[in-house]
């Protein structure tokens, strides 16, 4: 195979270098570490040939070894016609180099074998390599023009090996794609940190994230991926690759334009996205069966050789030796009646694409509907993540191919789903009759769309014979056996005791590993915790602990303890006894310590306002550790000191004109040893020293759509503020500041009645102020706009979610905004739909989201006809 372009530029990077490196003071540690790499050998007595010259002979050698073929080309046969190469040892390298295209001999029949390298035999090497055939006295002049060598270069000059040691370790150094070193895209060498080398739109609504090698696990779940045009930030979903080296970015709606991408903590990289283009179209059925049901597979392509989904064709079939049309269905014929066609008939099929003018035509003759002459069967191969074939599982693929009469491929036709197999065990398929030895071992075949078959399996395990064959044609026959597995049934189940602590009472995480009566580990997705048995000792489990969330995660909970304990756990299973065992050293439930932690802002103006909740207030545990108070009413908060502020009504209020220092004690539970005191300050207003206006955003200038409240799209103007020291300081909205103003009331105005909330009422911009009295705290420039609102983004309330019942109405925990931020009403400003990416474990119907047949987890998708999308996680623990 030719070699790719790119790698055989990085080649070039080496050579390029020869020229203005060769004069360097000799670096014996660089022939050392090319040896290192096995890209240079020296003799048997470890002589590096440094104060050598290169021969022809030897630069083939150095390229096979640059490229990772060197074994590939040393066992190459002989295919040169050189004669002068007097060393059968080099005919395999020369052989291959010539077949790669990368060298030519100085005629048809001599190679230069034994000739000395000049710089310019070296840039002959590159260009050809390249695809540029020039004279040799016309090499120096492409070698500058294509950038390769400096216009200075000596071309006569033959440099010593060692001399070009260093330029070699220099251009293998060298970055030739974002964090790539040539050494590192060639293979010599491990890439050990990751890296993105590219970012490209590979179709319609997708960006490819390309890395220098492949991500771990742990890489995959921490690199998470943002598109952004300008402020604006697009949902796209994130697939990784099965190889770890490319993460696939898709969006509903990615108009043209220029994006951001980011991705962890790499550097950003802006990506071009055009709009889709259909580019070809293609008629792709190899052969027209006399039969029902033939897919002409005709599919539209856009620029990135991907197919346009619902294109717009129109196609037309011929009969040509009937001399009549045939009727297209969904992009498929029925030929099995004799009135529309007949074996041998030639058919026509035509394609255009209205809008480009693309089209193809293809003509066929028909074959018999059972015209396989040849067949062959292969084993399947377990499911992806098994590593057998067990009982109760489908999707499994049978490897075929059918042959016709003509040396031609034909595929089996598409079917409705799985079809059993019949009573006599038997199965017949677009002409072709499979006999399964054991109907209880396999019970099901299907044809997807491509002609691929599948089959499930049933509860019996054992061995089982498929055979498939063509009954009106002799020898046109073939057969495979494989092996079905019993379930895997848990033979060892090892427990860890997890490294923080455990107390009573508190539920907790025990790493844990299974392997099967196969000895092979069971993947947390498969491992189930029926029929095993799992006995305490030293202390009791809660109710309704062990429990296996849809996480695959082992939870354990023991009750309530007064004092330490030392437990064992005993995992037992009906058929086999005992088979794992844990101890666990329990502590005594958990008390409070003491308070810790009360998350408000200090410093507050006069009359400034914050409500209290329980997720502000921490404590430190009795075993040192910072939990978050459980409920407001847990705690008890009262002032000790200073009246400036109060707690009224589960708001803490600074006081309308006093100041000064307040000191507030919060108590847990009425143990005063708990108690922790807070310090306080309240402020005048006047001694607030900076302001700012909360962000406001774009405004809607134009009708409020139908449905949506007519001051949705008003704005109320709230001001921050900080002291001198940098502060943040809570004001009071209704104080701080009597009133706004614009500066271009066309385009913005202050509300009629309401002296604090703005309106937009023309595109433009314009400059809202806050004063107190006649003194300006703050001003901001806001935009208005005339955009017609549209459903922009989406959202779920969480970003998980564990179902607990058959089915779970998400209507309510979908919120959808515009692009000025305001919430649209479903079904009257836009459609969405919900999807899921696992149907074995959760299923859609309507907006709601339904248990499927398999615990674990699947990726639920809200998309809208306007391109906003959200995603959230559903797991089922239980079926």
């Amino acid at each position: 195979m030719k070699k790719s372009l790119s790698l055989l530029v990085a080649i070039a990077m080496v050579f390029s270098m020869f020229a203005t490196v060769v004069s360097a003071a000799e670096e014996p540690t660089a022939g050392e570490y090319l040896n290192e790499l096995g890209v240079i050998l020296g003799n048997q007595d470890g002589d590096l040939k440094e104060d050598q010259t290169w021969k022809r002979q030897d630069i083939v050698v150095l390229l096979s070894r640059l490229f990772g073929a060197e074994d590939e080309a040393k066992g190459a046969k002989k295919t040169h016609e050189f004669k002068d190469v007097t060393d059968k040892n080099y005919d395999g390298y020369i052989s291959w180099a010539v077949e790669e295209g990368l060298v030519k001999g100085k005629s048809a029949t001599v190679f230069g074998f034994g000739d000395e390298l000049e710089n310019r035999d070296f840039y002959l090497l590159v260009l050809r390599a390249l695809g540029q055939e020039v004279d040799y006295d016309k090499v120096g002049e492409a070698a500058v023009e294509a950038g390769l060598a400096p216009e200075d270069t000596d071309f006569d000059d033959i440099p010593l090996r060692g001399e070009t040691y260093t330029a070699i370790v220099a251009a293998l150094k060298t970055e030739v794609e974002p964090g790539v070193t040539l050494e590192q895209k060639l293979g010599l060498v491990e890439i050990v940190d990751l890296a993105i080398n590219k970012v490209a739109q590979t179709n319609k609504g997708e960006i490819t994230v390309s890395f220098n090698k492949a991500a771990t696990a742990d890489e995959q779940k921490e690199l998470k991926a943002k598109v952004a045009n300008g402020a604006v930030e697009y949902t796209v979903t994130s697939k990784w690759a099965e190889d770890g080296k490319s993460l696939v970015l898709t969006s509903t709606y990615l108009p043209a334009a220029t994006y951001t991408v980011t991705v962890g903590s790499f550097k950003a990289v802006d990506v071009t996205i055009v709009n889709e283009v259909p580019s070809k179209l293609e008629i792709g059925a190899t052969t027209l069966q006399k039969a029902a049901g033939q897919d002409l597979k005709v599919k539209l392509f856009n620029q990135f050789g991907k197919e346009i989904e619902n294109a717009s064709l129109n196609v037309t079939v011929f009969n040509a030796t009937y001399g009549k049309t045939v009727a297209v269905s969904s992009g498929k014929v029925d030929l099995s009646s004799d009135e529309v066609a007949r074996v041998k008939d030639t058919v026509v099929v035509n394609a255009s694409h209205a809008t480009t003018g693309l089209n193809a035509s293809k003509s066929f003759e028909v074959v018999a509907g059972s015209s396989a002459t040849a067949i062959t069967l292969t084993a399947p191969t377990p499911l992806k993540d098994k590593t057998r074939i067990s009982v109760t599982e489908e999707g499994l693929v049978l490897p075929y191919t059918l042959t016709d009469q003509y040396g031609g491929a034909i595929k089996l036709a598409e079917t409705s789903g799985y079809q059993a197999i019949s009573s006599d065990k038997t199965i017949t398929l677009s002409g072709i009759t499979f006999l399964v030895s054991d109907v209880n071992i396999v019970t099901h075949f299907s044809v997807d769309k491509d002609g691929v078959l599948k089959f499930k399996t049933g509860a019996q395990h054992g061995n089982v014979v498929v055979n498939a064959m063509n009954t009106t044609v002799a020898g046109a026959f073939a057969s495979v056996n494989f092996n079905v597995s019993s379930k895997a049934d848990v033979k060892t189940l090892t427990l860890q005791a997890p490294a923080a602590i455990v107390a009573g009472n508190e539920e907790f995480t025990v790493p844990y590993s299974a392997v099967d009566t196969f000895d092979q580990p069971i993947a947390t997705k498969d491992f189930s915790l029926t029929g095993l048995t799992f006995s305490p000792v030293g202390a009791s489990f809660a109710a309704g602990y062990p429990k296996l969330n849809a996480k695959g995660e082992l939870k354990f909970k023991f009750q309530s303890l007064s004092a330490d304990a030392n437990v064992n756990v005993y995992v037992s299973k009906a058929a086999s006894g005992q088979i794992g065992h844990q101890q666990f050293t329990v502590r005594k439930d958990a008390t409070v310590d003491k308070i810790n932690g009360f998350n408000v802002a200090k410093n507050f103006a006069n009359s400034g306002t914050v409500e209290l909740k329980a997720d502000q207030i921490t404590y430190r545990d009795s075993y040192g550790r910072t939990q978050k108070v459980a409920a407001l009413g847990d705690v008890a908060i009262s002032v000790t000191s200073g009246t400036a502020l109060s707690i009224t009504g589960g708001n803490l209020v600074a006081n309308a004109t006093l100041t000064g220092e307040v000191k507030i004690k919060v108590v847990y539970g009425g143990v005063d040893a708990t108690a922790e005191t807070f310090t306080f300050n309240v402020i005048k207003n006047e001694d607030v020293k900076d302001y700012a206006i909360k962000s406001i955003g774009t405004m809607y200038a134009g009708t409020v759509p139908t449905g949506v409240a007519v001051d949705a799209y008003e704005k109320t103007i709230e001001l921050v503020g900080k002291t001198s020291g940098g502060d943040d300081v809570v004001l009071n909205q209704a104080t701080a500041f009597d009133f706004v103003s614009s500066e271009k009331s066309l385009i913005v105005q202050v509300k009629t009645g309401s002296p604090k909330t703005i309106k937009a009422v023309d595109a433009g911009t314009s400059v809202i102020a806050a004063y107190k009295g006649s003194t300006k705290l703050a001003q901001v420039e806001v935009t208005a706009s005339k955009e017609a609102p549209v459903a922009t983004t989406a959202s779920f309330d969480n970003s998980e979610y564990t179902l607990t019942t058959a089915s779970t109405n998400f209507a309510t925990e979908i919120v959808v905004k515009d692009q000025y931020g305001v919430a649209l009403v479903p079904g009257t400003h836009f459609a969405g739909f919900l999807s899921s990416d696992n149907t074995k474990v959760a299923t859609i119907s309507g907006t709601s989201v339904v248990k499927g047949t398999e615990r674990g987890s699947a990726i639920i998708t809200y998309t809208t006809t306007t391109g906003a999308s959200a995603t959230t996680v559903v797991y089922v623990e239980s079926i």
